[in-house]
């Protein structure tokens, strides 16, 4: 049996981002049992022009995929990608403008270069799913790029925007088979005008064929983006009436988020949302919920400011019908607003639905101090009961680091970062490593880093069933080798 997944958007120069130099890369997991060959066509958006690629991929190993790796490819190039293989595969897509050799803005002192990561997406559909969209709101705005992931062309996919119980409509020009197109709030028409300015919505996209989709956030008026949130689009198969939300903060380190939830139910739908802080000395802990009502279609925002100040909690979000949910991180208005000269940094994640669940995670990429970036992984026990997790880490080089069994209470989430120090949120969970510890020494670190060596895979093994978001950032934290924006993606859930 084939395996397949769509990555939407693998482009070097989307025409509507702000400024250029951007450019792609891919990390492909394999996590079946034994070796596989995958295959990776990619399409230009604008011609029928495509790229092939291929590569042997172990178990539990990966390929890393960027643009220069195309040697024909134009540094005009935009497109979507797809990739397929005979063991199960996964993928997770970064989108950038970071100088690197001769990719990105060209200087390497430009103000914050923006980043963003996505899941690619395994189970295309006729109906594509975006509890959050922008015309300008706030100074930003939303992007959408659909991909046709069947076998035939599609003449048109319909777009319907609602913003403010308004509704809006855009019609693509055709899609080749494998191909993508762009789609912006701008462009959509009800009652004869465009959405209004400063209005914030969501988004339902259907076609003929099966489709991809990713979204991506920018600062409308930037002319070099410096900001970049991006997360795939939800199908009916990822809509549930129970979700969870893995990191959720109100000014922890600064950071503050919003949970987007949108009700893809025929009817309006009450909507709980409860958190549950992690205990620590500026937080509480215990829970707090807090319930509201959304129409058919239409989307609502849960602030965290009903958190405890300082705190970081997980969630989980339910209702008496069908949702999807994303949650969107920033730095605090008020920490902006006492560092003026300081650049915002956001990001942004889809909720996992209840019926996807596992006691497995595969993480395709997690860095430690690779090329300046470091990554943290928060687990979300989503069950009643306290939790037993392992986590292995795989480098390119073969070398493999297991931690011994962790536990995480009932419903808590914890977050793994900074691994050869063994710091994580809350230490009295952490046991240290299974054998040999990742050690700067081990990866082979120096004052620059610890480069190829410090990029890994992860899978994570529970006794109970555990959801899971990586985060990425640079580092160290404090005084970083380089400038770049946050981003994240949703773990992917195994099953035996």
């Amino acid at each position: 049996m084939m395996f397949a997944f769509i990555a939407s958007t693998a482009f070097a120069q989307p025409s509507l981002l702000p400024g250029y130099g951007w450019w792609f890369g891919m990390q492909i997991q394999n996590v079946g049992s034994s070796s596989t060959t995958v295959y990776l066509n990619t399409y230009d958006a604008a011609s029928s022009t495509y790229y092939l690629k291929n590569r042997s991929v172990g178990p539990k190993e990966y390929w890393n995929v960027i643009s220069s790796d195309f040697s024909s490819m134009p540094l005009s190039f935009q497109g979507s990608s797809k990739a397929n293989a005979q063991q199960d595969i996964r993928a997770i897509v970064n989108t950038t403008n970071r100088y690197i050799s001769s990719l990105g803005l060209g200087d390497p002192e430009s103000p914050s270069p923006a980043a963003g990561q996505y899941q690619a997406m395994r189970h295309p559909s006729t109906t594509l799913r975006f509890p959050l969209a922008k015309n300008d709101y706030y100074g930003k705005t939303t992007t959408f790029y659909i991909q046709n992931a069947g076998d035939a062309a599609i003449n048109t996919a319909y777009a319907t925007f609602i913003f403010n119980g308004t509704t809006y409509y855009y019609n693509t020009p055709p899609i080749g088979a494998g191909q993508m197109v762009e789609i912006v709030p701008r462009d959509a028409i009800g009652g004869g005008e465009q959405p209004p300015v400063n209005s914030v919505g969501s988004l339902t996209v259907t076609a003929s064929e099966p489709l991809a989709g990713v979204v991506m956030e920018k600062l409308t008026s930037e002319s070099h983006a410096t900001l970049l949130q991006t997360t795939r689009a939800f199908t009916p198969a990822d809509a549930d009436t129970i979700l969870y939300a893995p990191i959720n903060k109100n000014d922890y380190h600064n950071r503050f988020t919003g949970i987007q939830v949108q009700n893809v139910d025929s009817s309006g739908l009450s909507v709980t949302v409860t958190y549950y802080q992690t205990y620590d000395l500026l937080c509480p802990g215990g829970s707090v919920s807090i319930t509201d009502y959304i129409p058919p279609n239409e989307s609502l925002t849960f602030d965290s400011f009903y958190l405890g100040e300082h705190c970081f909690a997980s969630a989980k979000i339910q209702a008496n019908g069908q949702i999807v949910a994303t949650v969107n991180e920033a730095f605090s208005s008020s920490f902006m607003s006492s560092h003026p000269g300081h650049a915002q940094e956001a990001t942004i994640y889809s909720v996992i639905p209840n019926h996807v669940v596992s006691k497995n995670l595969s993480v395709p990429i997690f860095k430690e101090d690779s090329y300046s970036k470091q990554s943290g992984l928060s687990i979300q026990n989503v069950s009643g009961s306290n939790a037993s997790v392992v986590a292995t880490f795989k480098n390119a080089s073969g070398q493999v680091f297991t931690t011994n069994p962790m536990i995480i209470p009932a419903r808590q989430a914890i977050v793994l970062f900074e691994l050869r120090g063994l710091d994580q949120l809350n230490p009295t969970w952490w046991n240290g490593w299974s054998g040999a510890p990742m050690t700067s020494t081990a990866l082979g670190c120096n004052s620059s880093g610890c480069g190829a060596n410090g990029l890994f895979s992860v899978t994570v093994t529970s006794n109970q069933s555990i959801v899971g978001i990586a985060n990425e950032s640079t580092y160290p934290v404090d005084a970083p080798r380089i400038l770049q924006d946050k981003s994240n993606y949703e773990a992917f859930n195994l099953y035996p």
